[in-house]
């Protein structure tokens, strides 16, 4: 019986578009990396700016917590993904963050959608690493 080879930290960060070498140099042991990555697949900041995006309407009483809570998650997206060395998830989370810093405009849907699809790309490749 074969038994497949689980795929390492250096091909997911591949597949995840980061930057495996510089993770190891931030957090300097796989375990680290593995142990952050997993804390944040698991947190919400994600989902808090999804549902501010999905719920905004500059006509709103509330547009301007609204446009708060829209830079908050994208800076905290940012941030963490600038730690864990998600290059591409850091720099599209740090295009919102950039548009959103005034809290004078509206999310700029391209920027979201960008945001989005570095965030789905993690998950999706790390699902492929629990499957291996």
């Amino acid at each position: 019986m074969d038994k497949k080879e689980e795929m390492t930290l250096e091909e997911l960060y591949t597949l995840m578009q980061g930057d495996y070498a510089d993770a190891k140099r931030r957090l300097m042991k796989d375990e680290r990396i593995e142990k952050y990555l997993t804390i944040f697949l698991r947190d919400e900041t994600m989902q808090q700016l999804n549902d501010a995006v999905n719920h905004y309407d500059d006509n709103s009483d509330d547009t301007q917590q609204q446009r708060e809570t829209i830079f908050r998650a994208a800076h905290t997206m940012k941030g963490v993904a600038a730690n864990l060395s998600l290059t591409t998830l850091a720099h599209a989370a740090s295009e919102l963050t950039e548009q959103m810093r005034d809290r004078q405009n509206a999310p700029s849907a391209l920027l979201v959608d960008n945001l989005r699809k570095a965030y789905d790309t993690v998950i999706k490749a790390y699902s492929q690493k629990d499957n291996d």
